[in-house]
């Protein structure tokens, strides 16, 4: 078992008679104060390095209150901590918003995609998960296309390297005919703009390709078709404290878009995740327009269509009827592919207050709004 022990903190006794003062611990530590993100309510997590802080609560960077620039005390308290030998911390973050009772929308990052697709679809909001300036993030969906997954067997055609529910690109391919090399110039989309899920069907046991209106089995087509998986790559740069740039990015993984599929982003990016390291980790959430009902499988196919196409934009999906020859092409091609989202509107609020250390157990709201965890507050959160 790993032993933790608080800095310069020990009881000792020398006699050798009975002991009249019995050892207590001295293995954890509780520490309060203001950061530049993470949680502001809840219970705290147990920390046992200072990248463990970091990760959760961001770097030694100044704080930046209404009352100007001061020094990230809290951040530097935990450095020295572990620095002096400290093996095992908890930390309540505070954050004073000037005593609201709602949710304090106005210093949490955001940004909507409503003007990202035309014509307009509903908007998709990225919403920082927790107060502070450290949530005027940068945050950039590049967009990854698959080679041709349809193949024909013995027993048919199929999809190789495709999930059920997994968005793909469905198009013919368009040749070179002068001179006519064969070579692949281009696609036509089977429909629409060629966004569609393939969707195992377990009762005919076949693939199908869905849009929310039609299901088309792989039979059904031409055969000559393209079927290309589509995923997104989520990267995020957090700002620097003068607001002069942004930190070098940091990638959060690649995913899928739909709920029922596998690695789906509303997954990862719910506001209250179900995985408590998402929740800690994952700076952000994703609010989509989604009001079809859970029975209702293509109601929920057209959403997933659409919130793919609002968070991607027009431009990347345009590109997927291009094969890119030359590098300036494969640039422009690439460049289009990704869509870049800088949320604003974070800030690092007030000056703390005494009552915000002690914390407040009767009208504290934050963003993720779950009403057994906002009790615990400041002080409150250590008890």
């Amino acid at each position: 078992m790993p032993e933790y022990l608080a800095p310069g903190v020990y009881v000792e006794e020398t006699s050798f008679r009975s002991k009249s003062l019995e050892g207590v611990s001295t293995s954890t530590a509780g520490f309060v104060g203001p950061a530049r993100y993470g949680p502001v309510s809840g219970e705290p997590e147990l920390l046992t390095s200072f990248a463990d802080f970091e990760r959760i609560y961001g770097g030694l960077e100044d704080l930046v209150f209404t009352t100007g620039r001061q020094p990230n005390y809290l951040a530097h308290a935990v450095r020295a901590f572990y620095e002096e030998g400290g093996r095992r911390l908890y930390v309540s973050r505070i954050f004073d918003d000037g005593e609201s009772s709602a949710a304090p929308d106005a210093n949490y990052g955001h940004v909507d995609t409503a003007a990202a697709y035309s014509p307009a679809l509903p908007s998709v909001t990225l919403h920082a998960r927790f107060p502070g300036a450290a949530g005027n993030m940068r945050v950039t969906l590049t967009l990854q296309v698959g080679s041709n997954a349809l193949t024909t067997g013995t027993t048919g055609r199929t999809l190789t390297r495709v999930g059920s529910y997994d968005l793909v690109h469905v198009g013919q391919p368009v040749e070179e005919d002068s001179p006519p090399t064969g070579r692949i110039i281009g696609y036509t989309p089977l429909q629409a703009d060629g966004l569609m899920l393939a969707v195992w069907n377990s009762v005919a046991q076949r693939w199908e390709l869905q849009d929310g209106t039609t299901a088309t089995a792989l039979d059904a087509l031409a055969g000559t078709e393209h079927v290309r998986p589509l995923s997104v790559v989520v990267e995020v740069e957090q700002p620097e404290v003068n607001g002069a740039g942004f930190q070098q990015p940091e990638q959060l993984g690649e995913f899928g878009f739909d709920l029922r599929g596998r690695a789906a982003l509303e997954t990862t990016f719910a506001r209250d995740p179900d995985i408590r390291l998402d929740f800690l980790t994952v700076p952000f959430a994703l609010e989509t327009p989604r009001i079809a009902d859970e029975d209702d499988d293509d109601a929920q196919t057209a959403e997933t269509l659409d919130i793919a196409r609002e968070l991607l934009g027009a431009a990347a999906v345009d590109s997927l009827l291009e094969v890119p020859v030359t590098s300036a092409d494969r640039q422009r091609v690439l460049t289009a592919r990704r869509q870049m989202l800088v949320l604003s509107g974070g800030s690092d609020g007030n000056l703390p207050s005494a009552h915000s250390y002690e914390g407040n157990e009767s009208d504290f709201h934050d963003y993720v709004n779950d009403p057994l965890q906002e009790p615990k507050n400041g002080l409150l959160a250590l008890e």
